[in-house]
């Protein structure tokens, strides 16, 4: 990641959040993503949806702003925070696997095996 993508008060800051957001936020994007893919199969609309991605990134933050003080709520707002989390939500593997689960009823490692070649959905 590009130390221009995070918002940073300081050039100190850059490096920690970076860190921060490279492994918080994967995997909370990852978590939301599962959700958002969910919401998808069971085909409760677009609405719905964005709702579930909203109250995500809010949960998202809250953990963030708890364990790390120092981090500001616009690093959120960049291509490391929400950018991520709609792509990863409408695109992303998890999403995918999470929906073809609601529609056929398959095992996640089936799926797994189906639609990522080998590669798991859940974030490590």
């Amino acid at each position: 990641m590009q130390s221009s993508v995070c918002v940073c008060n300081t050039q100190a800051m850059v490096g920690s959040e970076q860190a921060l957001f490279k492994q918080s936020t994967y995997n909370f994007t990852n978590i939301v993503a599962v959700a958002a893919g969910f919401v998808d199969g069971l085909k409760y609309g677009a609405s719905t949806k964005s709702a579930v991605i909203r109250i995500g990134l809010q949960e998202m933050w809250r953990f963030i702003s708890s364990y790390y003080k120092d981090c500001q709520y616009t690093t959120l707002l960049e291509s490391c925070g929400i950018a991520d989390l709609m792509a990863t939500c409408t695109a992303g593997r998890n999403r995918r696997v999470c929906e073809a689960f609601v529609t056929t009823g398959k095992p996640i490692e089936e799926l797994e095996a189906e639609m990522l070649q080998v590669r798991s959905c859940r974030a490590h």
